[in-house]
């Protein structure tokens, strides 16, 4: 085999280990930031909640909000399609302000 095509396969399988890696890290760290912003601004959520990407939220003081079991957010450039609007997920609730969700659409 040709020294040149192995040395860009090599480099190559390289690149993509290093890159799934770096998303991996990643996508834990915003699931754990996530339920961190989640937690001090009193969102109740329910299990298997998953986010890919930051939301922001904003939820005033006597406001609640809560997120059913197995809500998934994707937000941002890095998780969702490209050729689509990017940009991320807005939580927001006003004074007295009260949102319960199972499923939602993002």
């Amino acid at each position: 085999m040709n020294p040149q095509i192995m040395l860009f396969r090599i480099s190559r399988l390289a690149y993509r280990s290093i890159r799934f890696v770096k998303r991996r890290i990643w996508q834990v760290a915003h699931q754990l930031l996530t339920r961190l912003y989640f937690y001090f601004n009193g969102v109740h959520f329910g299990k298997g909640m998953r986010s890919y990407g930051v939301p922001v939220i904003d939820i005033a003081d006597g406001s609640q909000m809560t997120v059913g079991e197995s809500f998934v957010l994707i937000n941002g450039m890095n998780y969702s399609n490209r050729i689509g609007r990017q940009q991320p997920c807005f939580f927001i609730a006003n004074l007295g302000g009260k949102s319960e969700s199972a499923i939602m659409w993002v």
